[in-house]
């Protein structure tokens, strides 16, 4: 019933990858698509509710929020805060 009311959400990837597939096939091409990420190494995120919504919302603050807001700053005298952010091209003779 999950899959009816939330209007198979569940399978996006599937949808994504086959749009003219009935939303009631999506199911039996699910075992497949999962095999073939894993095959090549491709992201298939699955899970329980209330993890894919904290993934969701995470992932679009990430995007959406500046980056200053989402990391610490490097502390005073860290050799990684004395990196020059834009380095200057070297010449190759």
């Amino acid at each position: 019933w999950f899959h009816i009311f939330s209007g198979n959400l569940s399978f996006q990837i599937e949808h994504h990858l086959f749009p003219d597939i009935p939303a009631h096939r999506y199911a039996e091409i699910s075992p497949e698509v999962k095999a073939l990420c894993e095959k090549y190494e491709l992201p298939y995120n699955s899970g329980p509710i209330h993890k894919q919504f904290f993934s969701v919302v995470k992932k679009i603050c990430r995007l959406a929020l500046p980056d200053s807001w989402l990391t610490k700053p490097a502390p005073e005298g860290d050799p990684v805060s004395e990196v020059p952010e834009v380095l200057e091209p070297v010449a190759v003779s």
